[in-house]
């Protein structure tokens, strides 16, 4: 496991995902803030998202804009498991992300 700061924006994500997947990588997970579509949400709370909204630019150079940006099944139950064994709320839910707050 390791870990890379990407700073901000996808074009800055794209860069360290393209170097890591270089050296082997092969399962990514992005820890940040984040846009949800869930009632009563609020700054600090943690969100596992079970799909994210593409609304950025730099989505599109990898994949067609219809297509859905979804974690694999196991990534996401582990992340919901890890927050059970450390006693914090995770909500599961659709998320999104783009180049703009």
């Amino acid at each position: 496991m390791t870990m890379c700061g990407t700073g901000m924006g996808g074009s800055a994500v794209a860069i360290g995902v393209e170097e890591l997947a270089h050296m082997g990588g092969d399962t990514f997970i992005r820890v940040g803030s984040c846009g949800v579509f869930e009632e009563g949400q609020k700054p600090g709370d943690v969100i596992a998202a079970s799909g994210t909204l593409r609304a950025g630019g730099t989505g599109m150079a990898y994949l067609p804009p219809i297509f859905p940006a979804v974690p694999t099944f196991s990534a996401l139950r582990s992340l919901v498991e890890v927050g059970e064994e450390l006693k914090i709320p995770v909500t599961v839910g659709v998320g999104i992300a783009g180049d703009a707050f």
